[in-house]
């Protein structure tokens, strides 16, 4: 991004992701160089606004970070586990947002095993956390399985699972409708790799309906500088 500052009001783009399926580059990195002569500290030099320069966009990128923690702790879970990558069990992840205002991603737990034809469920349990420091959960998904889940006999699935926990957050004094949800599943075809990809109320029932995929998450999302 070049330029002037961007005022937030106008920055569309949130957190470390890019449209699924481009191949334009995730957004860069804030800069640690110090501020020209004369410039604002919260302007990145020659970038203009960055994502870790407000608390409103902020959030989003560190949530992107920690979903990338979540990920390779899945990716951990499952090795230990003996299990071939991500195709074997769904597990599930909670990211929390701590009193000092950082993001962290909980300890993985297991779900249940892919079967052809059954959709896996992962029970997402509140004990021993507040769900107002919720602002997002991850779970992983089989090969190819980017788009949330969908049953519309049971009516039942990832974005329903969303919504249950956006209600809970929601009761709990928190923003519900900001609730991420992440799924990580391995691409097909060549050089597979565990894609990332999020969701919001915004997007879920749709993408879920519709089998569209979310926007991609930044496979080597890092967290903002601590102020």
């Amino acid at each position: 991004m070049s330029g002037p500052a961007t005022p937030v009001d106008d920055v569309v783009v949130r957190g470390q992701r890019r449209p699924n399926g481009s191949t334009n580059p995730f957004p860069p990195e804030p800069s640690n160089d110090p501020p020209l002569p004369g410039q604002d500290a919260t302007i990145e030099p020659e970038e203009g606004f960055h994502a870790c320069d407000n608390p409103a966009t902020r959030e989003d990128w560190d949530t992107d970070a920690a979903a990338r923690q979540a990920r390779q702790a899945i990716e951990a879970a499952a090795a230990a586990a003996g299990e071939a990558g991500l195709t074997y069990r769904e597990r599930g992840v909670w990211l929390l947002r701590q009193a000092n205002g950082t993001i962290v991603a909980s300890q993985p737990w297991d779900g249940a095993l892919f079967q052809p034809g059954v959709i896996p469920t992962t029970t997402f349990s509140f004990a021993g956390i507040n769900p107002k420091d919720i602002v997002g959960f991850v779970h992983n998904h089989d090969v190819g399985m980017h788009a949330p889940s969908y049953d519309p006999v049971s009516n039942y699935g990832d974005a329903q699972a969303l919504d249950a926990i956006a209600a809970a957050v929601t009761s709990a004094g928190g923003n519900g409708d900001d609730v991420r949800m992440y799924i990580v599943a391995q691409t097909n075809g060549a050089n597979p790799y565990n894609k990332i990809t999020v969701y919001t109320k915004a997007n879920a029932h749709s993408s879920a309906q519709s089998g569209s995929v979310g926007p991609e998450v930044n496979p080597n999302a890092t967290f903002c500088p601590i102020p």
